[in-house]
C-alpha cells in the first residue's frame, strides 16, 4: 500500500520493490546519507520479525556520533545469493539516483556464505568480516547436535 512507502512527514521511504525477486527495501533520505558518509557498516538478518510473505528482515546499520543506527531495511524472501545481490544492486542504484556514493571500507555480517558473496561482489573494495558472535553461535549449535 502507498501509505507504507511514506514516512510520517510524507517523505519517500520506499527504496525498492523488486517484484521479480520479491525484495522490498526501505530507507529515508537521512539513512542513505548516513550510509554514504560511513566507512564501516554492520548488516544482519532476522527471521523472527519478518513480515508475512517474507522469510527474513534484513538491515544495514552504521554508527553516528552516539550509537549504532539501522539505516536500511529490507524484507527478503530467502537467503539466496541472488536475493542479496538484487537487494544490494537496488541499494546502489537508489544511492546513485540520490547523489550518494557507497564506498564502505568494511562490512561486518553474520557467517552466511550467500550474504558474504553478494557483499563481496557489490562492494569489492570493502573488507567483509564475519561476526564473532554468530560464529560462536554456529559452533555451539554444532556441538549441541553432536551431544
Amino acid at each position: 500500500p502507498y501509505r507504507l512507502t511514506r514516512t510520517l512527514l510524507d517523505q519517500n521511504f520506499l527504496l525498492c520493490n523488486n517484484q521479480l525477486v520479491s525484495v522490498v527495501g526501505f530507507d529515508s533520505s537521512i539513512g542513505i546519507k548516513l550510509l554514504g558518509d560511513n566507512a564501516h557498516w554492520n548488516a544482519d538478518g532476522t527471521f523472527r520479525t519478518a513480515p508475512k510473505l517474507f522469510y527474513q528482515s534484513y538491515s544495514i546499520h552504521v554508527w553516528d556520533k552516539f550509537s549504532m543506527k539501522p539505516v536500511i531495511y529490507a524484507a527478503l524472501p530467502n537467503k539466496n545469493t541472488n536475493t542479496y545481490d538484487t537487494f544490494l544492486n537496488e541499494l546502489i542504484v537508489y544511492a546513485q539516483i540520490n547523489g550518494i556514493s557507497l564506498t564502505p571500507k568494511s562490512i561486518l555480517i553474520d557467517i552466511e556464505m550467500a550474504a558474504h558473496q553478494a557483499f563481496s561482489k557489490n562492494f569489492p573494495t570493502a573488507k567483509i568480516k564475519g561476526c564473532q558472535f554468530h560464529f560462536g553461535q554456529n559452533i555451539w549449535r554444532q556441538i549441541k547436535k553432536k551431544v
